[in-house]
C-alpha cells in the first residue's frame, strides 16, 4: 500500500520500533518500522568483539577516517556499549536520540511530506520504503485547552484540589466540560469525557498555554487521583511528564502537545516581539488585540460554589485566546521544524542553539561528516573561564540630534563566517599558503568549505531569495514566505553564538575570536571611510553605523553606502536602514557618555524605534517605563521640553495621592534559584516569603509579580505579592521608578531632579 501525507510525529514503542503519525486527505494514518537498528561509530583498528559491525570511511575533523559503524539491540544499548568501547578507543554519535538518528538517515522531515510504501503484519502496516516529497499540506487538527482548579486555599495542589472545568476552543468554535449542577456529577467522569472529546474530533494538534508546567500534570494527578480512565494521546498511554532543566516537558501519545507559552517566551526573548508581561491576558491583548472576561483568580472557587456561570466563560475565552496564539504563531514554528529537521515537539521547546545544533546533524550526515563529541564537564568549565573579546562600540555623547542616518552590516556575523570559511576544520589548514588571515592572526582555509559556513551560506542564500520571492508575493503565499525567511534569519543569527556557546558540540575560541575581530575591523573602517567623507559619525555598535548629515545631503548618504561596498569582500553589504529626522541619546549619569545601546528614533513617517530604555524591561514597574514612553514620544514628535516635564509633574503627583492602580505599580521578576537558598534578602524574595508566612503556596518557577507597600521598614519588608497588596509606598515609586526612568531622558537634556520636582526653568531642544 502507498500513503502520502505530511510527517506529524515519530516516536519509539516497545522493541524500538518507530511510530510514524502521517497527515493525509483521509485523516491520520500511524505506520510502523521495525527495519531501523541503533548505532554508533568506533574509532579501534580492530573490529569490536562481541558486536555487530562494519568498516566504513567518515570525515572526522574534516579528515577522512575509517571507522567501525557498531549496531545495537537496543536504543538504550548505544550509550552503554560506547562508554565500555571507549577505553580502547574513540567513540562517535552515542548521544543522538534514537527519533532524531532515524529522521537524519531517512531524509525526512517533520511537518514536511512524505511518502510510505507499506506492507501488512499482524494487522499494522509497516515500512518497506519512504521518502520525502513535495506538495503535501501540514494541516493538523487543532484544538486548545483551558482548566481551572479549586483554589481557596490560593494556589491550587493538584493532589488535593479538584479540576473544576475543562474549557475547549477550535475551528468549531468554543466548549465547556464542568462538573456540577450544570455538567457531569463528578470530576472523573468529566476528565474521562475530555479524553473522549479529544478521540471523537481526532485531534492531531493539542494547546495549551503554559501546560506543560500545569495543565497537563494538574490532570495526570487528578485523573491518578479520581480513578479516571484518562488517555489524552492515540494510545494507551497516560500523559507523559519529564522535567528538563528548571521545566517540565509533558507529552501526549500519538499527538504534538504545543505549548503556546513556549513559543511566545522564545520569541521574545530573541527580540522578535516585545513584551512586557507573559500572562495569557497580557500576550493575548498585544499580540491579538483580545480581551478576556474579567474575574479575580483568586475568587474562582467562590463564584463556582455559587454557582456563577461567568467562570464557564472566562475558561472558555482562556482556551479561545490559546488557539488564536497558536494560530498567530503556528507557522513560524513550522518552518522552525522543518528547517531543522526537528520534531515540532522538540522545535517548540528548543533554544536558538539547539535549533543550529539540529541543523548541523542534519547537514553533517548528508555531507558524510560525524559529529563532533560533546564537551565534558571540565572542557566545559575551562571554556567558560576564557570569554571572548566582544564587539567594537563608539559611545555617543548624550543629547538629541537631528538628521541621522542609520546604516547596518546585513547580517554581519553570519557573512563574516560565510566570506572567510570560519570553521574549526579549516583553521591553520596545511593546503593554503594564500588562506584568509584573521586580524587575530588565525588563518582559514580557501579551497575546502567547513561545514558551518557551508550551511550558513545556505541558509543566508535561501533567506535572501526567499525575501526577494515575499516582496511579489501575495495572500496566504506571502504569510508562508514570511515566516519560512524569519524561521531563516533566526538560525543564521544563531550560528555565531552556538559556536562559541562552551556546551557546544563545534566549539571553537579560534573561530569566535576572529569573526568578532573582522565585526571590529569592519565597522571601524566604516567609520573611517564615513569622516573621509565628510561625516560626523555619532555612534557604532557591533554591525551599525550612525551618522548625522546636513539637509540635503541625502544622496551624499547613499553614495557612501555604495562606496564602502565596493570595499566589502564576498557577500558581505552595508544596508540603510533609515533616515531619522531627530533622536536622542541617553546618559548612564549626568555627564557621562551617551550609554551603550540607549537611544529612540523617530523616522519620516513618525514611526518610533527605542533601544535600551526601561520600558522593554520587565523589572521595572508599568508606571515607569509608560512615563518613560511618553516622554520620549513627546520629545521625538513635538520637540516641547515644558510638556514633557509637566508630564512626569502630573504623575508624582498621581503618585503621591494614591491615584494609580496597583496594577501599574507591580514589578515583575523571577528567583534565580530556591528561597531557602537566598544569603540576601530581595524584595521578589520578602514577597513571596510574605506570602508563605500567611499560608500561600507560591511557585517559585513563575513570574513573581510585586508591589512596594507601606508595610515595613525596608524595602525587601515592604514588598507584597500583586494578589496581597493593599497600597503602595508612593515615595518609593517617585525616587526609585519614576524619576530614574524619566531623568535617562531629561537628564541628557541638562533637567536635575530638582527641576522635575519644582517649577524652574527648563531648557528647551534648541539648547541643544
Amino acid at each position: 500500500m502507498l500513503v502520502r501525507g505530511s510527517l506529524l510525529q515519530v516516536d519509539v514503542v516497545r522493541g524500538g520500533i518507530f511510530r510514524l503519525a502521517l497527515l493525509t486527505r483521509n485523516g491520520t494514518k500511524r505506520v510502523y518500522d521495525d527495519s531501523f537498528k541503533p548505532y554508533f561509530y568506533y574509532a579501534g583498528v580492530e573490529a569490536p568483539r562481541g558486536f555487530k559491525s562494519e568498516r566504513v570511511k567518515k570525515l572526522v575533523a574534516g579528515k577522512e577516517r575509517e571507522l567501525f559503524k557498531v549496531y545495537c539491540r537496543k536504543p538504550g544499548d548505544v550509550p552503554a556499549s560506547a562508554e565500555l568501547l571507549r577505553n580502547k578507543a574513540e567513540c562517535f554519535e552515542y548521544d543522538i536520540p534514537f527519533q532524531r538518528r532515524y529522521l537524519v538517515d531517512k531524509g525526512i522531515t517533520p511537518c514536511d511530506g512524505i511518502e510510505v510504501e507499506t506492507e501488512e503484519r499482524n494487522g499494522r502496516q509497516f515500512v518497506k520504503a519512504i521518502k520525502r516529497v513535495e506538495g503535501e499540506p501540514f494541516a493538523p487538527k487543532t484544538l486548545a485547552f483551558d482548566i481551572e482548579t479549586y483554589n481557596e486555599r490560593g494556589i491550587s495542589e493538584p493532589t488535593r484540589d479538584p479540576c473544576l472545568m475543562i474549557g475547549y476552543a477550535d475551528e468549531e468554535g468554543t466548549g465547556l466540560l464542568e462538573q456540577g449542577p450544570r455538567g457531569f456529577k463528578t470530576e472523573k467522569e468529566m476528565l474521562e469525557a475530555f479524553a473522549a472529546l479529544l478521540r471523537e474530533k481526532r485531534v492531531d494538534l493539542l494547546c495549551t498555554y503554559n501546560g506543560d508546567e500545569f495543565d497537563l500534570p494538574y490532570l495526570k494527578e487528578r485523573a491518578v487521583r479520581t480513578g479516571a480512565v484518562m488517555r489524552l494521546g492515540r494510545d494507551k498511554a497516560p500523559v507523559h511528564v519529564k522535567r528538563l532543566g528548571i521545566r517540565n516537558r509533558a507529552g501526549v501519545g500519538g499527538r504534538t502537545h504545543f505549548d503556546v507559552y513556549d513559543a511566545v517566551y522564545f520569541l521574545n526573548y530573541i527580540g522578535a516581539i516585545r513584551l512586557e508581561r507573559m500572562r495569557l491576558e497580557d500576550v493575548y491583548r498585544e499580540l491579538l488585540g483580545g480581551k478576556k472576561v474579567e474575574i479575580k483568580k483568586e475568587e474562582i472557587w467562590k463564584l463556582w460554589k455559587a454557582g456563577d456561570s461567568h467562570v464557564g466563560e472566562y475558561c472558555k475565552v482562556d482556551a479561545l485566546a490559546c488557539f488564536q496564539l497558536a494560530k498567530r504563531v503556528m507557522p513560524q514554528e513550522i518552518e522552525l521544524s522543518r528547517i531543522t529537521g526537528s520534531q515540532l515537539f522538540d522545535s517548540t521547546r528548543a533554544t536558538a542553539g539547539q535549533h543550529v545544533e539540529a541543523l548541523l546533524t542534519r547537514k553533517a550526515f548528508e555531507y558524510g561528516e560525524l559529529l563532533p563529541n560533546k564537551p565534558s564537564h571540565s572542557q566545559t568549565a575551562a571554556r567558560s573561564q576564557n570569554p571572548i573579546e566582544g564587539a567594537f562600540v563608539k559611545v555617543p555623547d548624550a543629547g538629541v540630534y537631528e538628521n541621522i542616518a542609520v546604516f547596518d552590516f546585513r547580517s554581519l556575523y553570519p557573512s563574516i563566517i560565510v566570506t572567510h570559511n570560519v570553521d574549526p576544520t579549516t583553521l591553520n589548514c596545511s593546503c593554503c599558503e594564500d588562506a584568509f588571515v584573521s586580524p587575530k592572526g588565525h588563518r582559514f582555509c580557501k579551497k575546502k568549505p567547513g561545514l558551518i559556513p557551508r550551511v550558513l551560506g545556505e541558509v543566508l542564500e535561501t533567506r535572501f531569495k526567499i525575501k526577494a520571492e515575499e516582496k511579489k508575493a501575495v495572500g496566504a503565499k506571502k504569510e508562508e514566505l514570511h515566516a519560512r525567511q524569519w524561521a531563516l534569519k533566526i538560525i543564521a543569527n544563531s550560528f555565531y553564538g552556538y559556536t562559541v556557546y562552551p556546551r557546544s558540540r563545534w566549539y571553537s575560541r579560534e573561530c569566535g575570536e576572529s569573526v568578532t575581530a573582522w565585526a571590529r575591523h569592519y565597522i571601524q573602517d566604516a567609520i573611517r571611510q564615513a569622516e573621509e567623507y565628510g561625516f560626523k559619525v555619532l555612534y557604532g555598535d557591533t554591525d551599525s553605523v550612525f551618522l548625522t548629515f546636513k539637509s540635503g545631503e541625502e544622496g551624499k548618504v547613499k553614495a557612501f553606502k555604495e562606496k564602502v561596498n565596493e570595499t566589502l569582500p564576498g557577500n558581505m553589504e552595508l544596508e540603510l536602514e533609515d533616515l531619522y529626522p531627530r533622536g536622542i541619546f541617553v546618559s548612564k549619569k549626568q555627564g557621562e557618555k551617551g550609554a551603550k545601546k540607549k537611544y529612540a528614533l523617530i523616522n519620516a513617517e513618525g514611526k518610533i524605534k527605542i533601544r535600551g530604555f526601561e520600558l522593554v524591561r520587565r523589572d521595572w514597574s508599568p508606571v515607569a517605563r509608560h512615563t518613560q514612553r511618553r516622554i520620549l514620544e513627546i520629545l521625538l514628535k513635538k520637540g516641547d521640553v515644558e510638556e514633557a516635564v509637566k508630564l512626569v509633574r502630573d504623575k508624582i503627583a498621581e503618585l503621591k495621592e494614591g491615584k494609580v492602580p496597583l496594577t501599574e505599580l507591580a514589578i515583575i521578576t523571577s528567583l534565580r534559584k530556591k528561597a531557602d537558598s537566598y544569603a540576601i534578602k530581595s524584595p521578589e524574595l520578602g514577597a513571596v516569603l510574605e506570602a508563605r508566612k500567611a499560608g500561600e503556596k507560591v511557585d517559585e518557577e513563575a513570574p513573581i509579580e510585586y508591589v512596594i507597600t507601606t508595610s515595613g521598614k525596608t524595602v525587601s519588608e515592604k514588598a507584597r505579592l500583586l494578589s496581597r497588596a493593599k497600597d503602595y509606598d508612593a515615595d518609593y515609586y517617585v525616587q526609585n521608578q519614576v524619576l530614574p526612568a524619566v531623568l535617562k531622558i531629561l537628564g541628557a537634556l541638562g533637567l536635575s531632579e530638582d527641576d522635575l520636582l519644582t517649577k524652574g526653568r527648563q531648557k528647551g531642544l534648541g539648547d541643544w
